[in-house]
């Protein structure tokens, strides 16, 4: 309180502060003008048309006077009559969403004060609806929620590690769909699955935690330096200059080696990496010591590691240089924002799915795309690329190599987006505003491969923010047909990827595009299934024809580089090593999350058809089984494709790696965890569609042996009499005649009770028995 002196005593005493009524209306007292005071209406209010004008009036002196509380002057009363007028506040705003609509009664000033504090988050909450309720008064559009916004699974492990997916990843697929009674069956026999790939593991001394262990990893040399230790583990200083010529001439597996000026790059070799001295012409040399310039650009010499992971090292990388490409990984400081950085987070987000793993759907390199996005963003490579880095190119290379840079920064952003379910890293302005567009016009109609991926990215990234948005429902059947049409248009003739003999004439740097396309073809037709309910013929057909073109292009390009690595890579192919072969590594990197989210999403529509009887017999009625066209992805629309033939072919095209024409190639594929993976789920999916395939067939094949002869009488009750109009059912028009008796439910019903009695009899013998474990002997005890 202020303090004055009192005249008559000479006093100083406190002055009590004079308690202000609030005459000005809410409006004015808000906006700061001279009210008018007018009741019900002030001048100000009338001259701005508001159809209210609200008043607080203060409250009575004797509010305040009992059971005030120390430094209080409001009583227990008047805290809870403002309370409840807060409360009505609220109410009031909830309701009316209109600030003009709040009804009080008496505030004094500090009341006032603490209603607007609290009612804050109330009216930042009624904004949405405020404006939902202008825009449908003047009759605007509304975008509702989007139906995929709140697909998602978090999967949290037993060790309480935590990995939120998406509405496109596939765990969410596979935990959100509907497995009619199987998924505890399911995870039962994942386990049995898991036990081999253990197995699998422990002999080919393979580890997801390798990274995390190096911590407890000591260094295998007498030295105190990292760069020592790398220093000694690198390969003969010619073998490197030999293994940066390879990784330049063979763009058909390393196809973004565009981002790199090969000119820079042998300079910066010749700068950083020191030969020793060579004593005879014989002699091997080796590298002497590792330089670093004043600003301590680290990752020049990172670039050239990366370079020899992917071409020399494969999967075997030595310890000190894992511990290095880790610690580059790990800079947090802004002095590190160089070209190189950005260069070599690219090419460990290649090596990791080649070598390592990207988890099936690239879980593991979520961290190394955010860190390369937001390099890239840091060091200005979304801008005008011709103007920012004019003059520099003898520090930063070439301008063309910033661009391909820059895309290929976007492609990877892209892929862990789209395999995760998350929201994409660069924003959506930063490439697809027109103005940037415009700066890459020429290599954007060319038909070349920048072509190829600027044309890829102007058409899926807009289709990933859409599927990611909290508004709006994104038109997942237009995107599949441009999808389809985009294949059609880029790559050769599709049959060249599903016919075996024509797998040669496919150039395998776009093999990374089309099976992406082939991945969201796949994802959106899931979508429309599980979130969205959709059922129809052509969704079916469409379904069935892409997950059978993702088998043979895996089978197909597996084989084709198998053969190229026995001509170009015979010491990796033909030894005892457990190093995956360069060109097979690239076709699985790039194809594996493909064929996995295919096996899938295949299994489900094969499982939920055989064991719904809605639809009638399958294997006892006469199906006109014919080849199914892979030659297009477009699906018929006046008729269902055959099952049978659509699971047979299903079967075929996987005995090409079940029984190989040559068995070293059977070894081979069994060193990749990728395809350990895939290998054990189609196994395991193959197993359980067999056995659903033999239990529906018992069950068709009894009902037809006991009702054959007396189907009428299980059509009627027992006072009806034949209906003339009807024909005279059999097992070919049989779903036709209960329909129009009524009594489809009544037949579906009992088949489907004898099925599951039969199905699940059996389920215990393969949970208990040795039918998995040799199932999976092959995989488990490889050499």
């Amino acid at each position: 309180m202020p303090i004055v002196m009192n005249r008559d005593t000479g006093n100083k005493v406190e002055k009590k502060k004079r308690k202000k009524k609030i005459k000005s209306c809410l409006f004015c007292r808000k906006r700061k003008l001279r009210c008018g005071q007018e009741k019900p209406m002030c001048s100000t209010c009338q001259t701005r048309g508001f159809a209210t004008c609200e008043y607080l009036v203060a409250d009575s002196p004797d509010s305040s006077k009992a059971g005030t509380s120390p430094g209080s002057n409001k009583s227990p009363s008047s805290v809870q009559s403002s309370n409840t007028k807060y409360n009505g506040i609220q109410d009031s705003i909830i309701s009316d969403n209109s600030p003009a609509s709040i009804q009080t009664n008496s505030l004094e000033e500090g009341d006032l004060k603490q209603v607007k504090k609290d009612s804050s988050v109330v009216r930042n909450r009624v904004k949405l609806s405020t404006y939902r309720n202008n825009a449908k008064a003047n009759g605007e559009a509304i975008e509702e929620q989007n139906p995929l916004s709140t697909l998602s699974y978090v999967q949290i492990k037993k060790d309480a590690r935590c990995l939120k997916c998406g509405p496109t990843s596939v765990k969410t697929f596979i935990y959100k769909a509907n497995w009619n009674n199987m998924q505890g069956y399911y995870e039962k026999l994942w386990s049995k699955v898991q036990e081999a790939r253990r197995k699998w593991k422990k002999i080919h001394d393979f580890t997801m935690l390798k990274e995390l262990k190096l911590v407890e990893r000591p260094l295998e040399y007498d030295t105190v330096y990292l760069l020592e230790a790398v220093c000694h583990d690198l390969p003969p200083y010619d073998v490197i200059i030999e293994c940066i010529d390879r990784f330049f001439q063979m763009s058909d597996i390393y196809p973004y080696n565009n981002v790199l000026d090969k000119n820079k790059i042998m300079s910066d070799f010749y700068r950083e990496f020191s030969p020793g001295i060579q004593t005879s012409k014989d002699e091997i040399r080796r590298v002497q010591s590792l330089s670093l310039n004043r600003v301590f650009n680290v990752y020049k010499i990172g670039v050239i590691v990366m370079i020899l992971c992917l071409t020399h090292y494969y999967e075997s990388v030595p310890m000190s240089i894992d511990i290095f490409i880790t610690y580059l990984s790990g800079l947090s400081t802004s002095k590190v924002f160089f070209v190189e950085r950005v260069q070599f987070f690219l090419f460990r987000f290649f090596y990791v799915p080649m070598y390592r793993s990207c988890g099936g759907d690239y879980s593991h390199c979520v961290n190394l795309s955010s860190a390369l996005c937001t390099s890239a963003l840091c060091i200005g490579l979304n801008d005008d690329i011709d103007v920012t880095f004019k003059g520099r190119e003898n520090e930063v290379g070439r301008l063309d190599t910033l661009k391909a840079l820059w895309l290929w920064v976007m492609y990877a952003d892209f892929v862990v987006a789209s395999h995760l379910g998350k929201d994409l890293m660069v924003p959506l302005n930063s490439f697809d505003d027109i103005d940037f567009l415009d700066l890459y016009e020429s290599e954007g109609n060319s038909k070349t491969l920048l072509g190829c991926l600027i044309r890829f990215l102007r058409l899926t990234r807009p289709m990933m923010h859409e599927v990611m948005s909290r508004r709006g429902k994104p038109d997942l059947i237009e995107y599949t047909s441009q999808l389809i049409n985009f294949i059609e248009t880029e790559f050769p003739p599709l049959e060249y990827y599903t016919d075996a003999q024509m797998i040669d004439k496919v150039p395998l740097d776009t093999l990374s595009f089309i099976s992406l396309c082939i991945f969201l073809i796949v994802t959106f037709s899931g979508l429309r299934c599980l979130a969205l309910g959709e059922q129809s013929l052509n969704l079916k057909n469409q379904t069935i024809k892409t997950c059978l073109t993702a088998f043979s292009l895996g089978t197909n390009i597996a084989n084709r580089a198998y053969q190229l690595d026995k001509e170009k890579f015979p010491e990796v192919v033909y030894t005892d090593c457990n190093n995956f072969p360069p060109h097979l590594a690239y076709c699985i990197g790039s194809c594996g999350t493909s064929l996995g989210r295919s096996l899938s999403l295949f299994f489900t529509l094969c499982y939920q058809k055989m064991t719904l009887f809605s639809s009638g017999f399958i294997f006892c009625q006469q199906d006109m089984e014919s080849e199914i066209d892979l030659t297009t992805l477009q699906g018929p629309d006046d008729k269902s494709l055959s099952f049978i033939a659509s699971f047979d072919a299903f079967s075929r095209i996987f005995q090409t790696w079940a029984k190989p024409v040559d068995e070293n190639f059977k070894s081979v594929l069994y060193r990749s965890n990728t395809l350990i993976i895939m290998t054990t789920l189609e196994r395991l999916c193959s197993m359980i569609l067999v056995k659903v395939k033999e239990c529906r067939t018992k069950t068709e094949n009894d009902w037809i042996t006991h009702n054959q002869n007396n189907i009428l009488d299980v059509l009627m009750n027992e006072n009806d009499e034949p209906n003339p109009r009807i024909p005279e059912p059999t097992n070919e028009n049989l779903i036709e005649s209960f329909t129009q008796y009524g009594k489809l439910e009544d037949f579906a019903n009992s088949l489907s009770d004898e099925f599951w009695e039969n199905y699940f009899s059996h389920w215990e013998e393969y949970l208990n028995g040795n039918t998995i474990d040799e199932l999976f002997e092959d995989i488990s005890h490889v050499p």
